[in-house]
């Protein structure tokens, strides 16, 4: 069960906290193009298995898809009531070289993370000089999740 949870609450955690008050959905895309959207107030929690990924709707209604059908689950919010960000030169940046995630933008002592699609940790470090290096040569070919303070990204690895 707690692995169920764990990627759900990287997902959650990439979206500023402010979001989370604000209208927001839950979209699933198949691979055939059909796309799939709750209202995040209609969705009673997101099951998260072994190969397979299911939404219980408040109304007991359960939709489920096997992960290999799935192109991908989005979770966006609506403007209304969000203020737009400007950018900012110390925005934080993520990039790939090799086999090895580049933040840059990050102030100094933000920890930045690497996290594999099943939750685990793979690697971290502390920027320094506004940039920080994971190396993520002994991961698998897959999805991960690179954090940096409050900002994430999600990256393929191939």
């Amino acid at each position: 069960m707690k692995k169920k949870y764990t990627l759900l609450m990287l997902l959650l955690s990439a979206l500023p906290s402010g979001l989370m008050a604000q209208k927001t959905d839950v979209s699933v895309l198949s691979l055939d193009g059909t796309a799939y959207t709750f209202k995040m107030s209609e969705v009673e929690r997101i099951d998260i298995g072994a190969g397979t990924v299911g939404v219980v709707t408040t109304s007991a209604e359960y939709h489920t898809w096997q992960t290999a059908k799935i192109d991908r689950i989005a979770l966006t919010a609506g403007g209304s009531g969000i203020r737009e960000a400007k950018a900012a030169a110390g925005d934080i940046r993520f990039g790939v070289r090799g086999t090895t995630v580049i933040v840059t933008g990050a102030p100094d002592g933000t920890p930045v993370t690497l996290h594999d699609a099943a939750g685990r940790l793979v690697g971290s470090t502390v920027s320094r000089d506004g940039k920080a290096e994971i190396d993520a040569s002994r991961g698998a070919a897959g999805a991960y999740v690179v954090k940096a303070g409050q900002t994430a990204q999600k990256l393929i690895k191939k």
